[in-house]
Protein backbone atom coordinates (compact mmCIF):
# COMPACT_ATOMS: atom_id res chain seq x y z
CA UNK A 1 0.00 0.00 0.00
CA UNK A 2 2.43 2.36 0.70
CA UNK A 3 4.58 1.53 -2.28
CA UNK A 4 1.67 2.25 -4.39
CA UNK A 5 1.46 5.69 -2.99
CA UNK A 6 5.12 6.44 -3.87
CA UNK A 7 4.57 5.21 -7.49
CA UNK A 8 1.22 7.27 -7.63
CA UNK A 9 3.31 10.41 -5.94
CA UNK A 10 5.86 10.13 -8.65
CA UNK A 11 3.97 9.53 -11.31
CA UNK A 12 2.11 12.80 -10.37
CA UNK A 13 5.15 14.74 -10.39
CA UNK A 14 6.33 13.47 -13.60
CA UNK A 15 2.57 14.37 -14.97
CA UNK A 16 2.85 17.85 -14.10
CA UNK A 17 6.71 18.33 -15.22
CA UNK A 18 5.76 17.21 -18.75
CA UNK A 19 3.30 19.77 -18.64
CA UNK A 20 5.45 22.34 -17.36
CA UNK A 21 7.61 21.80 -19.81
CA UNK A 22 5.33 22.03 -22.39
CA UNK A 23 4.13 25.14 -21.23
CA UNK A 24 6.99 27.35 -20.56
CA UNK A 25 8.05 27.41 -24.22
CA UNK A 26 4.95 29.51 -24.83
CA UNK A 27 5.17 31.48 -21.61
CA UNK A 28 9.16 32.20 -22.49
CA UNK A 29 8.01 33.63 -26.12
CA UNK A 30 5.19 36.22 -24.30
CA UNK A 31 7.34 37.44 -21.31
CA UNK A 32 10.13 38.21 -24.23
CA UNK A 33 7.75 40.01 -26.70
CA UNK A 34 6.37 41.86 -23.52
CA UNK A 35 10.36 42.82 -22.45
CA UNK A 36 10.73 43.79 -26.29
CA UNK A 37 7.88 45.92 -26.59
CA UNK A 38 8.75 48.05 -23.28
CA UNK A 39 12.32 48.53 -24.32
CA UNK A 40 10.91 49.53 -27.67
CA UNK A 41 8.82 52.30 -25.91
CA UNK A 42 11.45 53.16 -23.69
CA UNK A 43 14.40 53.56 -26.74
CA UNK A 44 14.36 55.99 -29.38
CA UNK A 45 13.98 54.82 -32.54
CA UNK A 46 15.49 56.68 -34.93
CA UNK A 47 19.24 57.89 -35.20
CA UNK A 48 18.15 61.87 -34.85
CA UNK A 49 16.29 61.11 -31.80
CA UNK A 50 19.24 58.62 -30.00
CA UNK A 51 21.76 61.60 -30.90
CA UNK A 52 19.07 64.19 -29.54
CA UNK A 53 19.24 62.23 -26.54
CA UNK A 54 22.60 61.93 -26.20
CA UNK A 55 23.08 65.44 -26.30
CA UNK A 56 20.70 66.38 -23.48
CA UNK A 57 22.06 63.55 -21.83
CA UNK A 58 25.87 65.27 -21.66
CA UNK A 59 24.76 68.42 -21.53
CA UNK A 60 22.76 67.59 -18.47
CA UNK A 61 25.96 66.20 -17.28
CA UNK A 62 28.57 69.40 -18.13
CA UNK A 63 25.28 71.28 -16.06
CA UNK A 64 25.66 69.24 -13.25
CA UNK A 65 29.33 69.20 -13.32
CA UNK A 66 29.40 72.48 -13.69
CA UNK A 67 27.24 73.35 -10.70
CA UNK A 68 29.17 70.33 -8.42
CA UNK A 69 32.33 72.53 -9.35
CA UNK A 70 30.70 75.66 -8.40
CA UNK A 71 29.75 74.06 -5.37
CA UNK A 72 33.43 72.76 -4.32
CA UNK A 73 34.52 76.35 -5.13
CA UNK A 74 32.05 77.70 -2.85
CA UNK A 75 33.21 74.81 -0.01
CA UNK A 76 36.76 75.37 -1.03
CA UNK A 77 36.23 79.14 0.06
CA UNK A 78 34.43 78.05 3.12
CA UNK A 79 37.01 75.99 3.82
CA UNK A 80 39.50 78.77 3.12
CA UNK A 81 37.57 81.07 5.60
CA UNK A 82 36.66 79.04 8.70
CA UNK A 83 40.66 78.25 8.29
CA UNK A 84 41.34 81.90 8.68
CA UNK A 85 38.81 82.01 11.02
CA UNK A 86 40.33 78.82 12.92
CA UNK A 87 43.68 80.72 12.65
CA UNK A 88 42.62 84.10 13.96
CA UNK A 89 40.85 82.15 16.39
CA UNK A 90 43.85 80.35 17.72
CA UNK A 91 46.24 83.54 17.28
CA UNK A 92 43.30 85.09 19.62
CA UNK A 93 43.65 82.24 22.13
CA UNK A 94 47.15 82.63 21.93
CA UNK A 95 46.78 86.26 22.88
CA UNK A 96 44.25 86.01 25.62
CA UNK A 97 46.62 82.91 26.70
CA UNK A 98 49.50 85.54 27.22
CA UNK A 99 47.53 87.80 28.49
CA UNK A 100 46.17 85.69 31.05
CA UNK A 101 49.61 84.65 31.92
CA UNK A 102 50.57 88.25 31.94
CA UNK A 103 47.72 88.98 34.19
CA UNK A 104 48.14 86.30 36.49
CA UNK A 105 52.01 87.33 37.08
CA UNK A 106 50.61 90.98 37.57
CA UNK A 107 48.33 90.15 40.00
CA UNK A 108 50.74 88.11 41.25
CA UNK A 109 53.37 90.93 41.96
CA UNK A 110 50.75 93.71 42.89
CA UNK A 111 50.44 91.08 45.41
CA UNK A 112 53.80 91.05 46.48
CA UNK A 113 53.92 94.55 46.18
CA UNK A 114 50.79 95.21 48.70
CA UNK A 115 52.83 92.71 50.69
CA UNK A 116 55.24 94.96 50.73
CA UNK A 117 53.47 98.21 51.00
CA UNK A 118 51.92 96.70 53.96
CA UNK A 119 55.39 96.02 55.44
CA UNK A 120 56.48 99.64 54.28
CA UNK A 121 53.28 100.70 56.11
CA UNK A 122 53.85 99.36 58.72
CA UNK A 123 57.12 100.24 59.30
CA UNK A 124 55.96 103.87 58.79
CA UNK A 125 53.68 103.65 61.48
CA UNK A 126 56.41 102.51 63.52
CA UNK A 127 58.40 105.36 62.24
CA UNK A 128 55.93 107.87 62.97
CA UNK A 129 55.72 106.76 66.22
CA UNK A 130 59.59 107.20 66.96
CA UNK A 131 59.14 110.31 65.16
CA UNK A 132 56.77 112.07 67.22
CA UNK A 133 59.12 110.82 70.46
CA UNK A 134 61.74 112.83 68.70
CA UNK A 135 59.75 115.58 67.84
CA UNK A 136 58.57 115.58 71.44
CA UNK A 137 62.00 115.36 72.52
CA UNK A 138 63.02 117.81 69.99
CA UNK A 139 60.03 120.17 71.71
CA UNK A 140 61.82 119.87 74.87
CA UNK A 141 65.15 120.82 73.34
CA UNK A 142 64.17 124.16 71.85
CA UNK A 143 62.44 124.75 74.96
CA UNK A 144 65.61 124.17 77.17
CA UNK A 145 67.65 126.07 74.12
CA UNK A 146 65.12 129.02 74.72
CA UNK A 147 65.61 128.70 77.95
CA UNK A 148 69.39 128.95 77.64
CA UNK A 149 69.03 131.69 75.30
CA UNK A 150 67.14 133.92 77.87
CA UNK A 151 70.00 132.69 80.62
CA UNK A 152 72.79 133.36 78.52
CA UNK A 153 70.87 136.79 77.33
CA UNK A 154 70.43 137.57 81.13
CA UNK A 155 74.11 136.52 81.74
CA UNK A 156 75.16 139.41 78.91
CA UNK A 157 73.01 141.89 80.72
CA UNK A 158 75.02 141.15 83.81
CA UNK A 159 78.16 140.78 82.00
CA UNK A 160 77.07 144.30 80.64
CA UNK A 161 76.21 145.80 83.93
CA UNK A 162 79.46 144.39 85.97
CA UNK A 163 81.36 146.62 83.11
CA UNK A 164 79.50 149.60 83.59
CA UNK A 165 79.63 149.32 87.71
CA UNK A 166 83.45 148.70 86.82
CA UNK A 167 83.43 151.51 84.86
CA UNK A 168 81.62 153.68 87.01
CA UNK A 169 84.02 152.93 90.29
CA UNK A 170 87.23 153.04 88.34
CA UNK A 171 89.10 155.80 89.56
CA UNK A 172 91.43 157.59 86.69
CA UNK A 173 94.48 158.19 88.56
CA UNK A 174 95.79 160.58 85.59
CA UNK A 175 97.70 158.52 83.72
CA UNK A 176 96.72 158.39 80.79
CA UNK A 177 99.09 154.94 80.25
CA UNK A 178 97.91 153.41 83.10
CA UNK A 179 93.76 154.49 82.55
CA UNK A 180 94.00 153.00 79.12
CA UNK A 181 96.03 149.78 80.06
CA UNK A 182 92.91 149.36 82.75
CA UNK A 183 90.28 149.83 80.39
CA UNK A 184 91.86 147.52 77.66
CA UNK A 185 91.75 144.60 80.06
CA UNK A 186 88.27 145.77 80.94
CA UNK A 187 87.52 145.60 77.74
CA UNK A 188 89.30 142.37 76.81
CA UNK A 189 87.51 140.44 79.06
CA UNK A 190 84.95 141.87 78.09
CA UNK A 191 85.50 140.40 74.58
CA UNK A 192 86.25 136.84 76.30
CA UNK A 193 82.93 136.94 77.78
CA UNK A 194 81.44 137.93 74.41
CA UNK A 195 83.23 135.24 72.20
CA UNK A 196 82.07 132.59 75.50
CA UNK A 197 78.59 133.68 74.80
CA UNK A 198 78.83 134.15 70.81
CA UNK A 199 79.93 130.37 70.93
CA UNK A 200 77.08 129.08 72.52
CA UNK A 201 74.49 131.34 70.64
CA UNK A 202 75.96 129.66 67.89
CA UNK A 203 76.02 126.35 68.65
CA UNK A 204 72.47 127.12 69.98
CA UNK A 205 71.38 129.06 66.77
CA UNK A 206 72.39 125.85 64.80
CA UNK A 207 70.57 123.22 67.00
CA UNK A 208 67.17 125.92 66.28
CA UNK A 209 67.96 125.62 62.86
CA UNK A 210 67.97 122.23 62.63
CA UNK A 211 64.60 122.18 64.81
CA UNK A 212 63.15 124.39 62.05
CA UNK A 213 64.39 122.54 59.17
CA UNK A 214 62.56 119.48 61.02
CA UNK A 215 59.17 121.20 61.22
CA UNK A 216 59.37 122.53 57.85
CA UNK A 217 58.71 126.14 58.42
CA UNK A 218 59.97 128.62 55.85
CA UNK A 219 60.93 132.42 56.32
CA UNK A 220 57.82 133.17 54.43
CA UNK A 221 55.40 131.09 57.04
CA UNK A 222 57.23 132.47 60.02
CA UNK A 223 56.49 136.27 58.70
CA UNK A 224 52.62 135.27 57.54
CA UNK A 225 52.39 134.30 61.62
CA UNK A 226 54.24 137.05 62.79
CA UNK A 227 56.71 135.76 64.53
CA UNK A 228 60.34 137.97 63.89
CA UNK A 229 63.57 136.06 63.43
CA UNK A 230 64.79 136.57 67.28
CA UNK A 231 67.72 134.02 67.27
CA UNK A 232 69.08 135.65 64.36
CA UNK A 233 68.85 138.98 65.89
CA UNK A 234 70.46 137.65 68.58
CA UNK A 235 73.18 136.28 66.58
CA UNK A 236 73.39 139.97 65.25
CA UNK A 237 73.87 141.37 68.43
CA UNK A 238 76.63 138.93 70.06
CA UNK A 239 78.65 139.78 66.30
CA UNK A 240 77.83 143.16 66.60
CA UNK A 241 79.37 143.26 70.41
CA UNK A 242 82.27 141.32 69.35
CA UNK A 243 83.11 143.35 66.24
CA UNK A 244 83.11 146.54 68.58
CA UNK A 245 85.28 145.06 71.11
CA UNK A 246 87.51 144.59 68.01
CA UNK A 247 87.45 148.07 66.80
CA UNK A 248 87.86 149.35 70.50
CA UNK A 249 91.22 147.65 70.83
CA UNK A 250 92.22 148.81 67.55
CA UNK A 251 90.94 152.63 67.86
CA UNK A 252 92.66 152.08 71.54
CA UNK A 253 96.00 151.13 70.36
CA UNK A 254 96.25 153.75 67.91
CA UNK A 255 95.11 156.51 70.12
CA UNK A 256 97.44 155.69 72.70
CA UNK A 257 100.58 157.93 71.51
CA UNK A 258 98.76 161.10 70.22
CA UNK A 259 96.70 161.36 73.25
CA UNK A 260 98.81 161.22 75.80
CA UNK A 261 99.71 164.57 76.59
CA UNK A 262 95.70 165.33 78.09
CA UNK A 263 95.00 162.53 80.34
CA UNK A 264 92.92 164.64 83.38
CA UNK A 265 91.15 166.60 80.76
CA UNK A 266 89.60 163.58 79.35
CA UNK A 267 89.15 162.21 82.74
CA UNK A 268 87.38 165.26 83.86
CA UNK A 269 85.08 165.04 80.20
CA UNK A 270 83.91 161.52 81.32
CA UNK A 271 82.02 162.42 84.61
CA UNK A 272 78.90 164.43 82.78
CA UNK A 273 78.79 161.44 80.10
CA UNK A 274 78.79 158.49 82.49
CA UNK A 275 76.17 160.43 84.13
CA UNK A 276 73.83 160.62 80.78
CA UNK A 277 74.93 157.45 79.67
CA UNK A 278 73.90 155.88 83.26
CA UNK A 279 70.70 157.68 82.61
CA UNK A 280 70.20 156.10 79.21
CA UNK A 281 71.26 152.69 80.06
CA UNK A 282 68.24 152.31 82.96
CA UNK A 283 66.47 153.59 79.73
CA UNK A 284 67.77 150.81 77.70
CA UNK A 285 67.20 147.77 80.42
CA UNK A 286 63.64 148.67 80.86
CA UNK A 287 63.28 148.30 76.96
CA UNK A 288 65.15 145.50 76.41
CA UNK A 289 63.26 143.91 79.55
CA UNK A 290 60.07 144.84 77.48
CA UNK A 291 61.69 143.28 74.23
CA UNK A 292 62.31 139.95 76.25
CA UNK A 293 58.38 139.83 77.28
CA UNK A 294 57.53 140.54 73.86
CA UNK A 295 59.78 137.51 72.87
CA UNK A 296 58.70 134.85 75.47
CA UNK A 297 55.07 135.75 74.30
CA UNK A 298 55.75 135.50 70.70
CA UNK A 299 57.71 132.15 71.75
CA UNK A 300 54.82 130.70 73.93
CA UNK A 301 52.15 131.95 71.08
CA UNK A 302 54.36 129.77 67.97
CA UNK A 303 51.62 127.28 67.20
CA UNK A 304 48.59 129.30 67.93
CA UNK A 305 47.16 130.53 64.98
CA UNK A 306 44.59 133.02 66.43
CA UNK A 307 47.53 135.05 68.35
CA UNK A 308 46.99 138.65 69.02
CA UNK A 309 49.61 139.88 66.16
CA UNK A 310 48.21 143.76 66.12
CA UNK A 311 48.42 144.33 70.13
CA UNK A 312 52.26 142.53 69.36
CA UNK A 313 52.92 145.25 66.56
CA UNK A 314 51.14 147.85 68.98
CA UNK A 315 53.88 147.22 71.55
CA UNK A 316 57.16 146.81 69.09
CA UNK A 317 56.22 150.27 67.38
CA UNK A 318 55.75 151.54 71.69
CA UNK A 319 59.13 150.29 72.03
CA UNK A 320 60.61 151.45 68.79
CA UNK A 321 59.29 155.30 69.67
CA UNK A 322 60.88 155.36 72.84
CA UNK A 323 64.22 153.94 71.14
CA UNK A 324 63.95 157.04 69.15
CA UNK A 325 63.87 158.68 71.61
CA UNK A 326 66.65 157.93 73.26
CA UNK A 327 68.43 157.99 70.45
CA UNK A 328 67.51 162.06 69.11
CA UNK A 329 67.95 162.70 73.23
CA UNK A 330 72.12 160.88 72.78
CA UNK A 331 72.78 162.65 69.33
CA UNK A 332 71.57 166.11 70.03
CA UNK A 333 73.39 165.78 73.57
CA UNK A 334 76.59 164.73 71.51
CA UNK A 335 76.09 167.26 68.73
CA UNK A 336 77.58 169.73 71.26
CA UNK A 337 81.16 167.83 72.02
CA UNK A 338 83.73 168.38 69.71
CA UNK A 339 85.27 164.85 70.19
CA UNK A 340 84.60 161.86 71.86
CA UNK A 341 86.77 160.39 75.21
CA UNK A 342 88.32 157.16 74.73
CA UNK A 343 85.88 156.39 77.72
CA UNK A 344 83.03 156.88 75.75
CA UNK A 345 84.34 154.86 72.49
CA UNK A 346 84.43 151.94 75.68
CA UNK A 347 81.02 153.26 76.70
CA UNK A 348 79.62 153.09 73.26
CA UNK A 349 81.28 149.76 72.52
CA UNK A 350 80.25 147.99 75.11
CA UNK A 351 76.52 148.40 75.80
CA UNK A 352 73.99 145.65 75.29
CA UNK A 353 73.81 145.57 71.77
CA UNK A 354 70.62 147.21 70.69
CA UNK A 355 72.13 149.76 68.53
CA UNK A 356 73.30 148.59 65.30
CA UNK A 357 77.10 148.53 63.93
CA UNK A 358 77.79 151.08 61.92
CA UNK A 359 80.95 151.20 59.37
CA UNK A 360 83.98 152.72 59.36
CA UNK A 361 82.69 155.52 57.03
CA UNK A 362 79.70 155.90 58.44
CA UNK A 363 81.47 157.24 61.70
CA UNK A 364 83.10 159.83 60.15
CA UNK A 365 80.04 161.24 59.27
CA UNK A 366 77.82 163.17 60.67
CA UNK A 367 75.34 162.37 63.87
CA UNK A 368 71.98 162.96 61.63
CA UNK A 369 73.59 160.09 59.80
CA UNK A 370 73.82 157.95 62.34
CA UNK A 371 70.20 158.65 63.66
CA UNK A 372 68.62 158.18 60.23
CA UNK A 373 69.99 155.05 60.09
CA UNK A 374 68.98 153.55 62.93
CA UNK A 375 65.40 154.80 62.31
CA UNK A 376 65.21 153.18 58.74
CA UNK A 377 66.60 149.73 60.89
CA UNK A 378 63.94 150.28 63.28
CA UNK A 379 61.22 150.79 60.56
CA UNK A 380 62.34 148.03 58.66
CA UNK A 381 61.81 145.63 62.02
CA UNK A 382 58.49 147.18 62.14
CA UNK A 383 57.67 146.64 58.36
CA UNK A 384 58.73 143.07 59.01
CA UNK A 385 56.32 142.98 62.07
Amino acid sequence: MLIENLMFAALGFLSASILALLIMPSVWRRAVRLTKRRIAAATPVTLTEFKAEKDQLRAKYALDMRKLELQLDDLRNKRAAHLNELTEMRETLELQTREYDEAISIADELEERNETLRDQVRAYEVETTNLSQRLRARERDLADKIQELDEARAVANIANSATISAFNEAKLTGDYDQDTGNLLNAVQVQRQRADNIEKRFKASIEQIKQIKAKYKLSAQDLLDKGIPDLIDEAEAQIRITAERFKRLSEEGLNEETPSSDKPSTNAQADAPSLARELSLEDELEDIGGRIKDIEEDILSNFDRKNADHDAMRRRLEDIAVDISHIVYANDAHEAGEQEESLFDRVRKYADDGLEELESPEKEREAKSGRVSDRMDALKRVAGHQ
